[in-house]
């Protein structure tokens, strides 16, 4: 079927639907026959040559075969012949084996012998150069001995090793003891050290000068390496901090060590607990006496030394072979002793000639630890047998908090001398290590809650503080001082900057952060007192407290603020964090952020953001609780002024000289006292947003009080005008050049332009005169602040300013305005644009539909229209 299925879709293919085609069968037939003959004579011919190629095929399969069996032939021939030779190489091998084991152990045993010998003949050579008095050459000999300890220190034969450093040890100490006995000597010729007493004496002579430039050389090239350096034993942990001086520097503090031993120690009459000044001072003093003299004499020795780094120079090297010293002689250089010291040998190792400087170091490390300067060393040493005498008495001390305190202060005050007078490094131990022992600093941290008084504490101190007769005055004149800062202020402040200043020395930031935390627990304290203060206080506002804690409360803000961007402020922040995601890492199943560069992501704020939060609430409450208290005395004296007859009034222009409404005087009187005694009291800041607060309070009550509450004629909405532009305008003009911008409603009543206004109340039947000349006396002083003053925001309510606006639009423009803005509510077109366009059109954007018709209504005449 699959054939005949084929053979269809071909004929259909070829034929496809046209039947006029079917004539093209007879072409196709000649095609397929002669395709069928072609393939029949094709398979004829195959069949007749097939048999000579099938012959060809196995005769080729033959003649391999016989190939492969010769080649195997030979192969194992060839093996044969192999395994014999193997069997007589093996033999040869095992022999040669143990020879070549033996040649190795006798060329150890050379290298190992080789050492020793160059060990001796170094030892013999010093021993030459000694008798001979050559330091120059004792000193270089020494050093190639270290050098030599530096290249076989890793090496395993611990024997030889321990031989070298025995003989190391032997002869640094032989040449540490004569050349320090000389450069004692020397010391004493020049009257080292310089106290008081000798202090006028001449000038030490330029030889003397020399040789101890010279001994200082020797002794800083003994310097043992690190490996073998005996570390004296200390009394306390901290003190391991302290590195070894140099052998110079060494000899250097000796006396000075024995005086401060004499003086400070045992009985002597110097040796006062109570006294810790004695001894820092003394310190302090040696080092500012001796400190021109180290950097002149002793400072250049080292700095020469430091640039000069090691020689490559020297009698060999060893290069280890697996865990043996191989020694290597220098080339054309005789192994004789005699050959390598002869001075006239131009490949020599030991040149008298060559001065010590170039000498060979022991070790480029070791060398270059030393590469510090002389005066921080000088110090470093003083400050270790400081740190040991305050080790020693401060556990006497802590069960007294009197002494205790004054060796804190004064340990404080040694260091900040030492580091800003000196320039001691911060890299460097310091005395604060003593203080920060967890012991002491708890005790630290206790006292510092302490006053002076050992039996007061902080609480009582600040109770003193607050209740003094003079904390709530200002420092300063008004004049001088705008922020109003009390002596209550000024001193809480004081103790924390003295506090800040005590800890900011310390290294670790745990420890600063523990004090942070005394301090912001110090200022929730002084913010509780504020606030026990503010409830005692029981009479009026201006009179009292309250003004003065508002200054106080407004000034400490401003300074921590200013803290919180401080560096210090800023790291303590950080680590703060840090603490808290560690705290929460261990209570949860937290994964640890990677180390490397600090993640700063979600660190804002500062150290102070709470107990800010607070102090501003604080601050906010009470300054609208004055501006509020201010405003009902206002809002007492106003009330004939709101129940004046405003439909009743004339008209302004019928007067010859317009004046203020009598019932207004009492009103403002009271506002323009009240303004002037608050400006006297407050800080200006403080000032320019109470009285912003008090405008905006009036300002509405005008709107509710006055205007919704009475109906106007056209006299009455002039004499409106009137009260507000020419009296209760220039009132608040002295603290800004645009008032209108906060008495929004007196900037669009119509008439009497801005630019004509003479500024004066006078009315003499209440016996009133205020003027803006007497206010400038004792109102532009606060002034606001220059920004607040040229460019005021929009703050307060627009109704009162529109509301005048609409109480005085000329009687036909209100008609229409009225008959429009009803016609808009009465038929629902869902076209609230259009009444705000209606409005907008006389200029009102706040007020809408409803109440800009109910202040319309106000007017009487058109009560009946």
């Amino acid at each position: 079927m699959e054939l005949k299925d084929q053979v269809i879709q071909e004929l259909n293919e070829e034929f496809g639907k046209d039947v006029k085609n079917i004539e093209k069968c007879h072409e196709m037939k000649k095609q397929l026959l002669n395709e069928k003959m072609n393939l029949e004579k094709a398979l004829s011919l195959a069949s007749s040559e097939v048999p000579s190629k099938v012959s060809a095929a196995v005769q080729d399969v033959e003649e391999m075969n016989s190939n492969i069996a010769r080649v195997t032939s030979q192969f194992e021939s060839l093996n044969k012949t192999v395994q014999d030779h193997f069997v007589k190489v093996d033999t040869v091998m095992s022999q040669m084996q143990e020879y070549m084991d033996k040649i190795e152990q006798l060329e150890r045993s050379k290298s190992y012998l080789q050492c020793i010998k160059t060990f001796e003949d170094i030892s013999s050579a010093l021993e030459l150069a000694l008798s001979e008095k050559d330091d120059v050459r004792s000193v270089e000999l020494f050093v190639s001995l270290s050098r030599l300890h530096e290249q076989l220190k890793e090496s395993q034969c611990r024997h030889l090793v321990t031989f070298l450093n025995d003989t190391i040890h032997f002869w640094h100490n032989l040449l540490k003891d004569k050349f320090s006995a000389e450069f004692e000597e020397v010391l004493k010729l020049i009257k080292w050290p310089f106290v008081s007493s000798n202090n006028v004496l001449s000038t030490p002579s330029a030889e003397s000068l020399q040789r101890l430039q010279l001994l200082s050389e020797y002794l800083l090239q003994l310097q043992l390496p690190d490996s073998l350096t005996i570390r004296p034993e200390v009394t306390s942990a901290f003190l391991m901090d302290f590195a070894p001086p140099t052998l110079p520097m060494t000899l250097l503090l000796r006396p000075l060590k024995k005086r401060f031993l004499f003086h400070f120690y045992g009985t002597k009459q110097t040796n006062r607990p109570d006294k810790p000044e004695w001894f820092f001072t003394q310190v302090l003093t040696w080092i500012r006496d001796h400190e021109k003299f180290v950097a002149q004499w002793i400072q250049p020795v080292l700095n020469k030394l430091g640039m000069h780094h090691i020689s490559a120079k020297g009698l060999g090297r060893f290069d280890l072979r697996g865990n043996v010293p191989i020694f290597v002689w220098k080339e054309h250089v005789k192994p004789t002793i005699q050959e390598k010291t002869a001075s006239g040998h131009s490949n020599r190792d030991f040149n008298s000639d060559r001065p010590v400087i170039g000498s060979p170091v022991y070790c480029k490390s070791d060398a270059l630890r030393h590469l510090t300067t002389k005066l921080s060393e000088l110090m470093r040493g003083l400050l270790q047998v400081v740190v040991e005498k305050l080790h020693s008495e401060i556990p006497h001390l802590q069960y007294d908090d009197a002494l205790f305190s004054h060796m804190v202060d004064e340990t404080l005050g040694f260091d900040r001398e030492l580091r800003e007078s000196f320039g001691y490094p911060l890299t460097q131990p310091s005395v604060i290590g003593v203080l920060t022992q967890a012991q002491v600093f708890v005790k630290w941290i206790h006292m510092e809650k302490k006053c002076e008084d050992s039996i007061k504490d902080a609480s009582e101190k600040m109770d003193s503080m607050l209740s003094s007769e003079t904390a709530w005055l200002p420092l300063g004149s008004s004049e001088l001082d705008e922020m109003r800062v009390s002596e209550c202020g000024e001193t809480f402040l004081t103790l924390l900057l003295t506090m800040t200043e005590r800890y900011t020395s310390l290294p670790q930031p745990g420890h600063r952060l523990q004090f942070l935390e005394l301090q912001l627990e110090l200022l929730d304290d002084f913010r509780v007192r504020l606030l026990q203060l503010l409830h005692e206080e029981t009479s009026d506002p201006l009179s009292s407290r309250l003004p003065a804690i508002l200054n106080t409360i407004h000034y400490l803000a401003s300074v921590l603020q200013e803290w919180g961007g401080l560096t210090h402020f800023l790291h303590l922040q950080y680590y703060k964090s840090q603490f808290e995601k560690v705290d929460t890492l261990s209570q949860g199943d937290g994964v640890p952020p990677p180390s490397g560069a600090p993640n700063l992501e979600g660190l804002q704020g500062t150290v102070f953001d709470d107990i800010l939060d607070l102090l501003l609430r604080m601050k906010t409450d009470l300054l609208g609780q004055l501006c509020e208290t201010l405003q009902l005395d206002v809002i007492a004296r106003s009330r004939e002024y709101r129940k004046d007859r405003w439909y009743a009034m004339p008209s302004p222009k019928d007067l010859v000289n317009p004046s203020v409404t009598p019932s207004a005087c009492p009103m403002l009187q009271v506002l323009a006292a009240k303004l002037h005694q608050l400006q006297e009291l407050l800080s200006v800041p403080l000032f320019s947003e109470a009285w912003r607060q008090m405008a905006e309070h009036l300002c509405q009550f005008i709107y509710e009080e006055v205007i919704l509450q009475n109906c106007f004629n056209e006299g009455g909405a002039m004499q409106l005008q009137y009260d507000m532009t020419r009296n209760l305008f220039p009132l608040f003009g002295q603290f800004t050049h645009k008032p209108d911008a906060h008495f929004t409603l007196l900037k669009l009543l119509s008439g009497f332009p801005e630019e004509n206004i003479e500024y004066s109340v006078k009315d003499s039947k209440c016996r009133l005169d205020i003027t803006v000349a007497h206010l400038e006396i004792f109102l532009w002083r606060a002034g606001g602040d220059k920004e607040s003053r040229l460019c005021p925001e929009l703050n307060f309510r627009g109704e009162v300013k529109e509301a005048c606006v609409l109480l005085n639009l000329p009687r036909g423009s209100a008609l229409l305005l009225r008959d429009t803005l009803r016609l808009c509510l009465t038929y629902d077109t869902n076209e609230d644009v259009k009444e705000a366009d209606v409005l907008a059109d006389v200029g009102i954007h706040r007020l809408i539909a409803d109440k800009a018709l109910a202040v319309i209504k106000l007017r009487t005449d058109l009560t009946n229209l």
